[in-house]
């Protein structure tokens, strides 16, 4: 009996949750609406709004649109990879030395990481959490990959590479 009741809280909560989401997606398609309605009026006057211009943009170069339509999705997701991949480095300082992130590869994440002591122990923390990701299935559409750089190459490494200082 206690685990219905629990089930039933827990579908409330669900239910309660996605009734927020539907009402904030109604908002956001009647705030559409009136500016469709807007943009109708306004071409039969000889004016343009952004939306008309979107969509005369769209009309003359549809495949320039799509590349930046998918640009405006990737580029936000892959930067909130990257900031969960520097916050799991800085929590991890204990164990780095310094990290450095490749900007030469736009739609894959490359770290070239120093441990302040380069043992199969620290390595497999780091292993651990690409692991993790893979299971998230975020390192499908954008690739992470880390090297271990032995301290003894960090010039170098500044000098060969485009590359952030993260940790």
């Amino acid at each position: 009996m206690e685990d219905k009741i629990i089930t039933t809280s827990a579908t409330k909560a669900s239910d309660d949750a996605i009734r927020g989401v539907l009402y904030l997606l109604e908002q956001e398609m009647n705030k559409r609406l009136d500016e469709i309605i807007k943009s109708d009026e306004l071409i039969k006057v000889g004016n343009k709004t952004d939306l008309t211009k979107a969509i005369e943009n769209v009309m003359q170069n549809p495949l320039g649109a799509m590349v930046e339509f998918a640009n405006n999705i990737d580029l936000p997701i892959m930067d909130m990879v990257n900031k969960a991949i520097s916050g799991f480095f800085k929590n991890h300082s204990e164990i780095i030395d310094s990290v450095y992130r490749s900007k030469e590869a736009q739609y894959e994440l490359y770290y070239f990481i120093i441990l302040k002591s380069d043992t199969d122990e620290n390595r497999s923390v780091l292993f651990n959490f690409i692991s993790d990701l893979s299971a998230l299935k975020v390192t499908k559409k954008y690739p992470v990959y880390f090297q271990f750089v032995p301290s003894e190459f960090k010039d170098k490494i500044l000098h060969l590479q485009s590359v952030d200082y993260l940790a």
